[in-house]
């Protein structure tokens, strides 16, 4: 028996008896992945690095007085404080998109193409996951400040708290 028979598992008197076309098994490829395509802990941590930068240039943009909203009455927002916000966004959907497509579990046999594709995915996964985390956020921020509104004593105490009377 030679080395590479053995190592094959095949004998000489078989190899001889089986031509070798009808020892190789035809298996079928299957192209369909084990797991979805969607990374979903990359998706997550690139909102949270949105998110972060988001709040991070906004307190710049803050600091710098180029977010800044006048206090005034029918005076309205700086055309320079929307440029900042929609900066902002597009810096930090981009940092956290890009993140989430380097972070993503590296496929193998595929496309560039495909892989293109899926990375681009990943980002606006991060875009719309981000956007939903924000509303839900102002929302409840939102709610939180209407509600504190309608009450008439302070929050957490009963009918009987003494409510103010007179100014002064």
């Amino acid at each position: 028996m030679s080395p590479s028979s053995a190592f094959h598992g095949t004998t000489a008197a078989a190899s001889e008896q089986y031509p070798a076309s009808s020892m190789i098994q035809e298996t079928g490829t299957n192209n369909e992945a084990y797991s979805s395509g969607v990374s979903w802990a990359a998706v997550v941590g690139g909102a949270f690095v949105a998110a972060a930068l988001s709040l991070i240039l906004l307190a710049l943009g803050t600091g710098l007085g180029l977010s800044s909203v006048s206090p005034w009455a029918n005076v309205g927002v700086s055309a320079s404080a929307i440029g900042w916000v929609i900066l902002i966004q597009v810096i930090a959907s981009s940092m956290g998109g890009y993140l989430a497509g380097r972070l993503r579990t590296k496929w193998t046999n595929i496309h560039t193409d495909e892989v293109y594709f899926r990375d681009t995915a990943h980002g606006f996964w991060v875009w719309a996951l981000g956007l939903v985390i924000t509303v839900y956020f102002l929302a409840s921020a939102a709610t939180t400040m209407v509600g504190r509104q309608n009450l008439s004593g302070p929050v957490g105490f009963g009918e009987d708290w003494p409510k103010p009377t007179g100014s002064g």
